[in-house]
């Protein structure tokens, strides 16, 4: 199953064969704490940039925030102290990446 059939979303036409992965928070655990709101802010004006990039050089983007956001705990190792995707996390990476290929 496609990444916008699975999370009803894209992020515009297909325009190449390479693609970007926007970042994900692994600290977004949907406490609404001080410091997930600093990492959701600092994480959101990176992905605006990377967007930026890769719409100026004509490049898909695959987006892993959208993917993550409240479900870090889920998708990441975060409460064992580890930032990296589970199982689980990186297959939604492989969704994303190939709804932007298949376009």
């Amino acid at each position: 199953m496609s990444y916008s059939k699975r999370y009803g979303k894209r992020l515009g036409p297909k325009r190449s064969s390479s693609s970007l992965l926007t970042y994900y928070n692994p600290f977004d655990l949907g406490t609404g704490l001080a410091f997930e709101n600093v990492s959701d802010h600092t994480l959101d004006r990176l992905n605006q940039r990377i967007i930026s990039v890769a719409e100026r050089h004509q490049v898909d983007v695959a987006d892993a925030n959208s993917i993550f956001v409240d479900l870090s705990p889920a998708l990441t190792h975060i409460l064992a102290g580890d930032i990296h995707p589970t199982d689980e996390g990186y297959a939604a990476l492989l969704l994303a990446f190939e709804d932007t290929y298949e376009g």
